[in-house]
């Protein structure tokens, strides 16, 4: 197994955080069996956020369970939920503490989508779960793994079990693949899913690396935002 790249000082050491890295890694697998069922849903349209490159969808319908487990692995999060975004955050924190106040008995108002759309509210509510747990417990794991701003870390350790549950039933919109708009990330990942060549995946590392000392800056979080809006 190759070593792994030497971080900046920025990025936290995550050999203590093992098990954070497993449930990592699960929810990696699970995203990418919701992008593998989304390439084949009749409506794909509908989740226009979740779609990628036409040339990408093939090669990760072509993946077995084997080369998804393997593209699991990157110790960084596949999917993003807008962690640099603290506005967002913010808003979904006031929006779903008000919701709330009108909703004593904990409901919904929504019935949950079936098929592919019910796969998606599922991870969503264990991704939305997950990045509570990490704000709460290990910010330079959520820093480094989610790529979550300190700013979106404090708003997020103020919602309760309920709001995370309530966000991730209702938004999401917010759910997409990370880094989808860097041209080498998702393609040098596929690569790796398929050959398993070590390599690929040194490649793969490097890169994340990369991307992820520049969504730690504030000015590359902004160009990020501006490029998200084009």
């Amino acid at each position: 197994m190759f070593k792994r790249p030497a971080l900046s000082a920025s990025a936290v050491d995550l050999t203590a955080a093992s098990p954070h890295l497993q449930q990592l890694h699960g929810l990696n697998l699970d995203f990418l069996q919701v992008l593998q069922a989304i390439q084949q849903a009749p409506q794909r349209s509908s989740y226009h956020g979740l779609c990628i490159h036409e040339s990408m969808g093939k090669l990760l319908l072509a993946c077995n369970q084997a080369d998804l487990q393997r593209m699991a692995t990157c110790d960084v999060s596949l999917f993003s939920l807008q962690w640099h975004r603290v506005d967002e955050w913010t808003r979904l924190a006031e929006h779903s503490s008000a919701h709330r106040t009108q909703a004593p008995n904990h409901q919904t108002s929504e019935v949950s989508p079936e098929g592919t759309g019910q796969w998606v509210v599922n991870f969503m509510q264990c991704a939305v779960f997950f990045c509570w747990h990490l704000a709460q417990h290990d910010e330079q794991a959520a820093r480094f793994m989610l790529g979550m701003s300190p700013e979106t870390a404090s708003v997020i350790r103020t919602l309760d079990l309920w709001q995370c549950r309530f966000i991730g039933q209702r938004y999401q919109k917010l759910l997409s693949p990370r880094w989808l708009h860097n041209r080498y990330f998702w393609p040098d990942l596929l690569q790796y899913g398929h050959s398993g060549n070590p390599e690929h995946l040194k490649l793969v590392q490097l890169l994340a690396t990369q991307l992820i000392a520049q969504d730690l800056e504030p000015s590359a979080i902004a160009r990020h935002s501006i490029a998200e809006s084009d």
